[in-house]
């Protein structure tokens, strides 16, 4: 698993500045944490279907003033089961 605890920003002025971009970036197994700020988990949810065209699936969740987003298949093939997901979001103390 690739979390470190660190919180992403989203800023506007600084890059990536689209969810697009932040969202190509990850790998699979791959979970990031960012700050629960007005209109940022809603602007993710509609961009992450979007992604789907280019292979990369994604969960989320949130829990206190941070959401985090998982990555859960790419274009290569690589892809997580569910009990993987869970597990994942288990170890970070998030369950559904």
């Amino acid at each position: 698993m690739d979390y470190n605890g660190k919180t992403h920003s989203i800023k506007t002025e600084q890059l990536p500045r689209t969810w697009s971009e932040i969202l190509g970036s990850f790998s699979v197994r791959e979970i990031r944490k960012f700050p629960l700020e007005g209109q940022a988990l809603t602007n993710a949810r509609h961009a992450i279907p979007r992604m789907e065209r280019r292979g990369l699936t994604f969960r989320t969740r949130s829990k206190d003033k941070h959401f985090y987003i998982l990555c859960t298949s790419a274009p290569n093939g690589s892809k997580l089961s569910r009990t993987e997901i869970r597990r994942l979001f288990d170890s970070i103390g998030i369950q559904k």
